[in-house]
């Protein structure tokens, strides 16, 4: 305990004494959030810090959470991970997104029984959305596209619905590419967290970016 106390010591001595932020930083991220919000907002804070590298693995498999390399990741889910350190990020409403022109031609919860639901891995999302509407049947006509992005981007580019949320489609739906096209909401019963490796000790590039992330996520979509 006395020798890892030193360690800690020695480490934050090192930091103060550094004259810039360096090291790679490796952050694992869903497809949809590392392409439309982490790639975008993240260039202010690279420029700061020219030293600074940040290594992406967009990715939305459970094994990069532990992955060896892997310093700090943003998943969406229950909060729930062994071993690990998690934080909230954002809770999220989820609602049905298209395009203007699908959009155009569903007046009501009951025209998706026409067109073609996009999902990404499983019916979690589009089940919970279901439940705040009254449907006697389920639509049918079903794609699953793998991930989040490629359903969001399937949609925007004016095939079918995807589900989605207020942090994932943001960009999108600022820019009109997607559209709401009902007013019902849902609560997900999953969130999006920070998630990062126990550990006694965290370099200051590691501290530097969880910090970037904590601020900048919260700011962007409130």
């Amino acid at each position: 305990l006395l020798g890892e106390g030193f360690d800690l010591l020695a480490d934050a001595v090192a930091d103060l004494q550094s004259p810039e932020i360096r090291g790679e930083v490796v952050i694992s991220c869903p497809p949809a959030m590392t392409t439309l919000w982490l790639i975008k907002a993240i260039t202010p804070l690279l420029s700061s810090h020219p030293e600074l590298r940040i290594g992406l693995r967009s990715s939305v498999e459970w094994k990069a959470v532990i992955g060896s390399d892997v310093d700090l990741c943003i998943r969406y889910g229950n909060g729930v991970w062994k071993n690990h350190r998690t934080i909230l990020l954002r809770e999220v409403e989820l609602f049905p997104v298209c395009s203007p022109a699908v959009a155009a031609g569903l007046q009501a919860p009951h025209d998706l029984h026409g067109v073609p639901l996009l999902y990404a891995t499983d019916d979690n999302d589009w089940e919970t959305w279901f439940s705040c509407v009254k449907m006697s049947t389920m639509p049918q006509i079903r794609h699953y596209m793998g991930n989040d992005f490629l359903a969001i981007e399937t949609a925007a580019n004016g095939f079918g619905v995807a589900i989605g949320d207020d942090v994932t489609c943001r960009y999108y739906l600022d820019r009109g590419v997607l559209v709401r096209p009902f007013a019902e909401r849902k609560k997900s019963n999953r969130s999006f967290y920070l998630i990062e490796r126990n550990r006694p000790n965290q370099n200051i590039a590691i501290r530097t970016v969880k910090e970037w992330i904590l601020n900048n996520f919260s700011k962007d979509w409130d």
